[in-house]
């Protein structure tokens, strides 16, 4: 049985894992109605986590019902990695200037005084965007935004698998970078944190 808070949250992430880790290989189907008498909750939160996975592109709608898997393996999960990277750090060139300091100043803040897992990934998942809506380039946004969407889900296995305390000094370091204005320096450090993301998944 699940807590009874945040309970779509809780579906998706037992979901995701379960993906990631391949106990849900390619091909497994998943039926609302089942994961409902599994977790012991109601419909519509389930119904929120598989629609949150299918957005990501780690779950397909079947013909008549329900969803399965899609098949994932290293080599999709690098290049999906690998995309975003490149993606973000032009996108990071055309925002940095336009980051604001107050907005990042405040991420730093939440960091600091809430050290939390939580608070660690809703502070991460705010940076990343701010990136993207900082970019000028609004086809370059787009891209960028989908891409964080589809990496979701690795960024989430990664995360409850470290320390939020290194987690928490990684993301400062970068946004200490940023509001410095040391451009080179950010986007080192933003690649090797989103590269941090990848996964070592067997086929």
């Amino acid at each position: 049985m699940l807590k009874k808070t945040s309970l779509s949250e809780q579906a998706y992430h037992i979901l995701a894992e379960k993906i990631i880790s391949g106990e849900y290989p390619g091909g497994t189907r998943l039926v609302e109605e089942e994961l409902t008498r599994e977790f012991g909750i109601s419909r519509t939160p389930v119904r929120d986590a598989l629609r949150r996975l299918e957005g990501e592109e780690l779950i397909e709608p079947l013909p008549k019902r329900g969803f399965q898997v899609r098949q994932l393996d290293n080599e999709a999960v690098n290049e999906l990695y690998n995309c975003r990277t490149r993606i973000e750090l032009l996108a990071l060139e055309s925002a940095i200037k336009r980051l604001s300091p107050d907005e990042l100043h405040a991420l730093k803040r939440e960091l600091q005084e809430d050290n939390s897992l939580e608070t660690s990934l809703a502070v991460d998942e705010k940076f990343h965007f701010l990136i993207a809506r900082c970019c000028d380039n609004r086809y370059l946004r787009q891209i960028l935004e989908k891409l964080i969407r589809q990496t979701a889900p690795f960024r989430a296995h990664r995360n409850y698998s470290t320390r939020v305390e290194e987690l928490n000094a990684e993301r400062i370091t970068v946004l200490n970078s940023l509001l410095a204005g040391d451009y080179e320096s950010a986007a080192r450090l933003l690649e090797q944190h989103i590269g941090k993301g990848k996964i070592n998944k067997k086929p």
